[in-house]
């Protein structure tokens, strides 16, 4: 794979690797933010619909016999404003620059072609956007929305007890993750990154599963998550090191493309897409920086501390038993 630096409005990682690989707990948080200052009249006046024609997500159409995974964030809400951790223990509702970016997405996803299935999290900041993606991408042939799918699996990673407090409080589980310690845990109680991977893999089996094509055409899966868990699924799902993958922005409402072929092989598309939030008269992406975890294994990265091929050899191919039985099938007909 190559790491190829796009424009601010988009991150692009093109390759290829034989791999996949997720689980799930919910919880409330008795942290309550300060509301959100009120946005300007004209975004208010827009949220619930989108002013201008959205830039198209310019992929390669979807290959025959293949998934297309696309990979959203959620949209904004106040913990995001006010860059505290927030993870599966916090249920918070979008924001109105949340429910803006939503609209946003969803018009960029339905000007895209047909989307089979739009899952989220249990969350209610990934389900609400996906309820609002789900109408965008309604059939006009059927006039209806594709089904809706809720997975626990897609939950927001188990921050434990730091969650509420500064994102700063998650630089040192980051940095024992980039090290190798994948049992580490963010702070007592949360989940470790063994953890989470086993049900990001765990997720995409389910919704593989459930749309897997046999036939010539493709098909395409819209899946709203959450920031950190939307890493481990670019690294345990398109082969990206977990340290290069902790070191991705991943802003509200991007969309990451991932196609997993009919043998279970995995081919990154995009990554951190937001142009369709930039290519508005209010620009839907706040002038910030990464996260500081994000920027501490940036910076990790940068000075070699983290080295790709200190992590070992490649994992194997996701096997989905039923695309295996068909595989299979074929070697024998041929012999």
């Amino acid at each position: 794979w190559c790491l190829l630096a796009a424009p601010a409005s988009a991150v692009l990682l093109v390759g290829r690797r034989e791999t996949l690989c997720a689980a799930a707990v919910t919880g409330l948080a008795a942290f309550v933010p300060p509301r959100a200052p009120a946005l300007p009249s004209a975004v208010q006046a827009s949220v619930g619909r989108v002013q201008v024609a959205p830039a198209p997500l310019d992929l390669a159409p979807v290959a025959p016999g293949t998934v297309r995974f696309l990979l959203c964030r959620h949209g904004e809400t106040e913990y995001n404003r006010l860059k505290l951790a927030q993870g599966r223990r916090i249920d918070a509702p979008l924001n109105p620059t949340g429910e803006l970016q939503a609209h946003a997405l969803g018009a960029v996803l339905g000007a895209g072609g047909s989307v089979s299935v739009v899952a989220s999290s249990e969350l209610q900041r990934a389900r609400s956007t996906a309820d609002i993606v789900a109408e965008a991408v309604r059939s006009p042939e059927r006039d209806q929305a594709p089904p809706r799918r809720v997975l626990a699996e897609l939950d927001e990673v188990d921050f434990g007890e730091v969650e509420g407090r500064r994102t700063t409080a998650l630089l040192s589980a980051y940095q024992r993750w980039c090290s190798g310690d994948l049992d580490a845990r963010i702070s007592p109680g949360g989940e470790s990154a063994r953890e989470v991977q086993e049900r990001v893999l765990k997720a995409v089996r389910l919704l593989a599963k459930e749309v897997r094509t046999t036939g010539d055409a493709g098909v395409t899966v819209a899946a709203v998550s959450h920031s950190v868990l939307l890493r481990f699924v670019i690294s345990v799902v398109g082969g990206v090191p977990l340290p290069i993958a902790l070191g991705l922005d991943q802003r509200n409402c991007c969309i990451n493309a991932i196609d997993i072929g009919p043998r279970g092989e995995s081919r990154v598309r995009c990554l951190n897409y937001v142009k369709h939030l930039t290519d508005r008269p209010e620009s839907l992406v706040a002038a910030r920086r990464a996260p500081a975890p994000v920027r501490a294994v940036q910076k990790l990265a940068a000075k070699g501390i983290v080295r790709v091929q200190d992590l070992g050899p490649p994992a194997p191919p996701l096997i989905i038993p039923e695309w295996d039985k068909k595989q299979q099938k074929e070697e024998k007909d041929d012999n």
